[in-house]
């Protein structure tokens, strides 16, 4: 292969290790953002398969890193007790499937589907806001 050279120091050098902190979106707020924008493509585009399918696609892409983010941020905060407050991950993520599936449940006896999707609109920008603000508390920790 004549280009094996220039793809190896293309993927060790710095342009190849862009990441959403190195452009000053840290990757909370970018999964947070995109989660958010599945959702109002749900809610504004339900009709639509090709709408809902990437909105599906977007959802899953953005939700799929939420494990290895929360890990980091509790590993910052926990500091020396960060095994301690790793261990309370699983049973978090174990209590929010539970009761999401409660309240999810009830809300689509009560309203229909859409309002999941607004659901999930609401309570992503409430978690983005709460990233933002919180970045002050864990910026000097890291």
């Amino acid at each position: 292969m004549p280009n094996e050279n220039e793809v190896r120091d293309f993927l060790m050098s710095r342009r190849a290790r862009i990441a959403p902190e190195l452009v000053g979106l840290p990757l909370p707020w970018a999964s947070l953002g995109g989660f958010v924008v599945a959702a109002v493509l749900l809610v504004v585009g339900h009709g639509s398969a090709p709408v809902v399918l990437g909105a599906a696609v977007l959802w899953g892409l953005t939700f799929g890193g939420a494990a290895p983010q929360l890990q980091s941020a509790l590993t910052i905060a926990g500091g020396t007790e960060s095994d301690l407050a790793n261990a309370f991950l699983p049973v978090a993520f174990n209590l929010a499937i539970s009761a999401a599936g409660l309240v999810g449940a009830l809300l689509i006896a009560v309203s229909g589907g859409l309002v999941l999707a607004v659901s999930m609109a609401v309570l992503g920008a409430l978690a983005l806001v709460v990233t933002v603000v919180g970045r002050q508390t864990f910026a000097g920790r890291a």
